[in-house]
């Protein structure tokens, strides 16, 4: 990944924390991660990864695009350079078409992670046991005798 996408995600999180009144250690804390690692996906110094991405997204309230888009608040300068914002696989994504392509992948991906939510959700106990009492309905009457 480009240092200019680093950086951009870096500008977003930390816009983010402000706005949430949200402190870098809280942040790593829920990330599970080192308050140095913080530090150095918010200063742009680390590859971030779309895993990291998501799970910063979700705690964050907001969507891997969010991150990865400037906002009124970025440096100027980055929006000032001809530099592709969006997270390439290999190269930069130059292409309208290319931008498109890489834009789907990330809500497919965004789509397959939260499968896997509701997937890990379902096999959790409270779960199970929350589904069955909404399910109970053997305190009903039958209305068919009536």
């Amino acid at each position: 990944m480009s240092t200019m996408f680093n950086k951009l995600v870096g500008r977003r999180i930390a816009e983010e924390l402000e706005k949430r009144n949200m402190s870098q250690q809280q942040l790593a804390d829920q990330v599970d991660c080192s308050k140095q690692v913080m530090s150095k996906i918010l200063r742009g110094d680390k590859n971030i990864t779309i895993f990291e991405m998501r799970t910063i997204a979700d705690i964050l309230g907001v969507t891997v695009d969010d991150l990865s888009k400037p906002s009124a608040v970025t440096d100027l300068e980055l929006l000032r350079k001809q530099v592709d914002f969006e997270p390439f696989f290999m190269g930069e994504v130059q292409s309208e078409e290319g931008q498109k392509g890489v834009r789907r992948a990330l809500r497919i991906i965004d789509l397959i992670l939260q499968q896997q939510d509701i997937r890990e959700r379902i096999n959790q106990p409270e779960f199970k046991a929350r589904m069955q009492q909404t399910a109970d309905f053997s305190g009903l009457r039958s209305l068919e005798g009536e």
